[in-house]
């Protein structure tokens, strides 16, 4: 009688494991839950499926990410074009720009780079130089220059990207759910699982179980489908990854 193969499920990512669960859950009704000695586990399994399910999709579902990544280059554009415009009014022919680099300069030097720092601090940083650069004494500077409106467009950019990564923040807990809810499931199904080989080792002649033999036989075509798939996804992320650093 062939053994349930051994295969540590931590390692797929939340589609393959929701994937490979619903299926084990599906061969569970074709076999009969109690011919493999399931009749209390399976409905507790499909529904701790469900419930990852529904977690997984509540945190891809969610915009933050990508709200936040339509954002930053945004406000990269912003902080740039702010501080060359202060710099290049050191060449500028009206004494008005060039007096408002003089005045300006200083106040951009720590910001110079801003743009490739960290994103909590970038994000920080921002809001510090826009409070420097709208101080009273430099509205005329500012105005002379023309990026009173491109501070202000900066300020909205910069505040809306640290309401969503605040929300990322929130978003954190579904994730330490889902994982969990993985364990859970894992446990739930090891115990599927090792009932359905005793039930099918323990089948006789005179009591045949092939119910319990075909499910252990089903789950092992699984487990190896789930090993190519999954050795495939790696190869091929081993692939690309080396493409990218190599240009080859």
């Amino acid at each position: 009688m062939e053994k349930i193969i051994n295969f540590g499920l931590g390692k797929l990512n939340n589609s393959e494991h929701i994937g490979f669960h619903s299926s084990v859950s599906s061969f569970i009704p074709t076999a009969s839950p109690e011919k493999i000695g399931a009749e209390t586990l399976a409905d507790p399994y499909g529904q701790a499926i469900d419930a990852e399910q529904d977690l997984v999709h509540r945190g891809t579902g969610s915009s933050t990410t990508a709200e936040k990544d339509a954002l930053e280059p945004e406000r990269d554009d912003y902080c740039s074009y702010i501080i060359s415009e202060i710099l290049n009014a050191a060449r500028s022919p009206n004494s008005a720009k060039r007096d408002a680099y003089t005045a300006l300069a200083p106040v951009i030097s720590p910001y110079k780079g801003l743009a490739s720092r960290p994103k909590n601090q970038e994000t920080a940083d921002i809001k510090g130089m826009v409070l420097d650069l709208r101080a009273p004494a430099l509205a005329p500077h500012i105005a002379a220059v023309g990026i009173a409106t491109d501070i202000d467009a900066l300020e909205t950019i910069n505040d809306s990207y640290d309401q969503w990564e605040k929300q990322t923040v929130l978003d954190k807990p579904a994730a330490a759910d889902t994982a969990a809810k993985r364990k859970a499931i894992d446990k739930l199904y090891g115990q599927i699982t090792q009932r359905a080989y005793a039930m099918a080792v323990l089948a006789t002649a005179e009591q045949p179980n092939a119910e319990a033999k075909e499910f252990v036989s089903n789950v092992n075509n699984l487990i190896q489908r789930t090993k190519t798939l999954y050795n495939q996804r790696i190869a091929q992320l081993k692939a690309d990854r080396t493409k990218k650093e190599t240009g080859k």
